[in-house]
């Protein structure tokens, strides 16, 4: 998760994926984000946008291997 605050509003990036099939059990991208939405129930200033990576995905460094993760870091470049 990636926050950033202007003034009374804090943008809120959320990247949920998952690497193996093993982990959709308790990590799906649905749990993911109902986690996440509970917790900002109790941040009404949060304005939060949600980035999935729903295809299992290998572990990697390289950022063109994960679509989501790059629009994930434009978005957050482009606010700053």
């Amino acid at each position: 998760m990636i926050a950033a605050s202007t003034q009374d509003t804090v943008r809120v990036a959320v990247y949920c994926r998952f690497s193996t099939d093993e982990q959709r059990e308790g990590y799906s991208i649905e749990a993911q984000h109902t986690r996440y939405e509970r917790e900002a129930a109790s941040h009404p200033e949060w304005r939060t946008t949600y980035f999935d990576e729903p295809a299992k995905s290998a572990y990697t460094r390289d950022e063109r291997a994960r679509p989501m993760f790059r629009a994930l870091m434009e978005d957050v470049r482009a606010q700053v």
